[in-house]
């Protein structure tokens, strides 16, 4: 059923060229026309299966200036007991890590947010959240499977970042040895 829906866009988009090129061999034949019918032409040509990809770019480059990365809503100060060697301990009745995916927040891009939030679980506060965003692919590539395009950079871990941000970053921001932070 997927090769005939592929098949069936491929015959709609060769069909709609034949078309529009028929409709515009009706003009009266002057240079300026000719002119005109090759530019439309090939406006179309690239315009039917391309035309989303300019708006993934410009709504992923957005969401990953705007969204992404580490976010710290409230920092704590932990005694000794929550630490081992330097490293925090995550204590189930205490805290939780709660991950989300939600897909596709733009019908158009395709976009996906992913977020992973640590929660105190006394009073259910979000005391920080790591989020990537993931870039959706065109239409046509999507419909296709086909990697005729250069990637690129499909996910944003930060504005900035060199490498994707863990848990264990998150939690190092938010939690604090005693007598490293401000009491």
């Amino acid at each position: 059923m997927y090769g005939l829906s592929i098949l069936f866009v491929i015959f709609l988009y060769v069909w709609l060229a034949k078309w529009l090129t028929r409709m515009f061999m009706r003009l009266p034949e002057t240079k300026k026309n000719k002119r005109i019918v090759q530019v439309v032409c090939i406006f179309i040509a690239v315009l039917i299966p391309f035309w989303d990809i300019p708006l993934i770019h410009l709504h992923f480059n957005h969401l990953c200036k705007t969204e992404s990365g580490i976010h710290v809503y409230e920092e704590m100060v932990l005694g000794p007991e929550y630490w081992l060697k330097s490293e925090f301990i995550l204590y189930p009745n205490e805290f939780k890590v709660v991950s989300k995916n939600e897909y596709h927040i733009s019908s158009i891009t395709q976009t996906s947010r992913w977020r992973k939030k640590i929660v105190r679980l006394k009073d259910n506060k979000v005391l920080g959240e790591l989020i990537t965003i993931n870039k959706g692919r065109g239409w046509i590539r999507r419909l296709s499977g086909i990697s005729f395009f250069p990637k690129g950079k499909t996910l944003c871990y930060a504005p900035n970042g060199v490498r994707a941000p863990t848990i264990k970053d998150l939690t190092k921001a938010i939690f604090k040895q005693s007598g490293t932070a401000s009491e």
